[in-house]
């Protein structure tokens, strides 16, 4: 939230609110909570797909959800951060709205958030000397890898992704190196599911992991 501003001669200073907690990626990294049991997981991912289904109502696409980029406050409120690559869709192509395939560029320069860990890091940047995609492919949903039209329904894939994430600490295919992951991405009926998750578990991931955009579940139905 936008809290205020102030200007210096130099610099102009924006102020938002501290969401204490950080990201759900480090915090499932860094051992506080994680790997995250299915109950807390679900508490979440209810808070996630709210946020999710208010973007998809207004007719925009994330294109860039992760641990990293869901931050959470001491009292588990859940925040979507870092639109540096959040579009508008074109609502009149029909299917809840497409935007044509391109390179998901990320915010900053070197196209990580501040809360990547420097593994993700290096992993990114040999992607980037590729010059294919530059962003980070673990949590892309197949269209996305094959530059195909982009829809919400891609934001639900990513959303499959941040769950195994906070199942097991890390997105699917993380440890293939990125253009590796990327074809498993698009060649795999679906990522690779944790052993032991519940049976509503496993029907959620496999809904969000539809290879047909048009076959994966809204954020409200979910």
């Amino acid at each position: 939230q936008y809290l205020g501003s102030f200007q210096t001669r130099r610099y102009l200073y924006i102020i938002m609110e501290l969401v204490e907690a950080g990201s759900l990626a480090s915090m499932v990294r860094r051992g506080t909570l994680g790997p995250f049991p299915e109950a807390l997981i679900g508490f979440f991912v209810d808070q996630i797909l709210r946020g999710l289904a208010y973007l998809h109502s207004m007719g925009i696409t994330h294109r860039d959800i992760k641990g990293a980029n869901i931050l959470t406050n001491s009292e588990g409120l859940v925040k979507l951060a870092d639109f540096g690559v959040a579009a508008k869709l074109d609502e009149e192509r029909g299917g809840g709205g497409t935007l044509g395939g391109g390179v998901i560029e990320g915010e900053d320069e070197d196209g990580l958030s501040g809360a990547d860990t420097g593994e993700e890091k290096k992993k990114e940047e040999e992607e980037e000397e590729d010059g294919d995609v530059a962003g980070t492919p673990y949590w892309m949903a197949p269209e996305v890898v094959e530059l195909q039209d982009v829809t919400v329904a891609s934001d639900i894939w990513s959303l499959g992704c941040v769950v195994i994430e906070l199942l097991t600490g890390r997105p699917p295919y993380f440890d293939l190196q990125p253009l590796s992951a990327m074809y498993n991405i698009v060649q795999d009926p679906h990522p690779p599911l944790p052993a032991g998750v519940s049976e509503e578990l496993e029907d959620f991931l496999l809904q969000c992991f539809s290879k047909d955009p048009l076959q994966r579940p809204s954020a409200k139905d979910l």
